[in-house]
């Protein structure tokens, strides 16, 4: 059978998994210490519909007002927080490998598999069941779970080489000019590539351990050292572009954790 001459989604003998029940099959890991993601985001939305209850009965101009509307800011804030973590979960098991993900760059062209390497870069659409990089969007994304391929399945071999595959491939009628977006995504100056992705995860990491130090500027200067310990052949910003890159991140991260943001930053 030659598979390259069919629609991917409509090979048999395959489970294939939209982006949203994917998503659904992640919220049984751990958000934080003895909390899922499911428990962790049900509770928030608990909180934030007592807060809005709360404040329906009471003067919207009073102080009482004011603290149950920064109280609903910071449910919104910690949800922000654990959805960019379990996004960061999800892409890195793309990029080792755990599943598959397959995508149309346009309405007339058929599903191609994305290789592994570029979930560091796509972002993933829910609502639209998509994932974009700059110039390129996949859409109708669908997933396998590699433990569920059957090893001699003829995929395998369209999987395997699929990974040497450029984001922008000539032979994929995309327009832009030639290149890889992906190894610039992440990067303010196109020219340079970036490693805001791994300074990204690290931050998310740190906050579910609620390790996060006392200032912006102290956070940039320990991702900085981190960077050029574990990621030495990655391009390092200095400290002060680093904790410039986790602005809103870390002051989310301090509401959740419950520490005050310094004044003199």
């Amino acid at each position: 059978m030659n598979f390259t001459e069919l629609d991917l989604t409509k090979i048999p003998d395959l489970n294939w998994t939209p982006l949203l029940v994917l998503r659904t099959m992640y919220l049984d890991l751990a958000a934080k210490p003895r909390m899922t993601y499911l428990q962790a985001f049900s509770e928030l939305s608990k909180r934030k519909e007592d807060r809005r209850n709360r404040l329906a009965l009471v003067n919207e101009d009073g102080a009482t007002a004011q603290n149950l509307l920064d109280e609903i800011r910071e449910c919104d804030e910690q949800r922000a927080i654990l959805d960019k973590k379990l996004d960061v979960t999800m892409r890195e098991d793309g990029q080792h490998g755990a599943w598959v993900g397959v995508g149309s760059r346009g309405l007339d062209m058929q599903h191609e598999i994305i290789p592994q390497r570029h979930w560091a870069h796509l972002r993933f659409e829910f609502e639209d069941s998509a994932a974009c990089s700059g110039e390129v969007r996949f859409s109708g994304i669908r997933f396998l779970v590699a433990a569920e391929i059957p090893e001699d399945h003829e995929i395998r071999k369209l999987i395997e080489a699929a990974q040497d595959r450029p984001l922008l491939d000539p032979q994929a009628h995309v327009s832009g000019s030639e290149g890889n977006p992906a190894d610039n995504a992440d990067s303010n100056d196109r020219g340079r590539p970036s490693a805001k992705y791994e300074i990204l995860r690290e931050f998310f990491f740190r906050v579910m351990r609620g390790e996060i130090e006392k200032s912006q500027a102290d956070q940039g200067r320990v991702l900085h050292a981190w960077l050029k310990r574990e990621h030495p052949n990655k391009p390092n910003s200095d400290p002060k572009t680093i904790a410039g890159q986790l602005k809103d991140e870390f002051k989310a991260a301090q509401k959740w954790l419950g520490q005050k943001t310094p004044k003199n930053y």
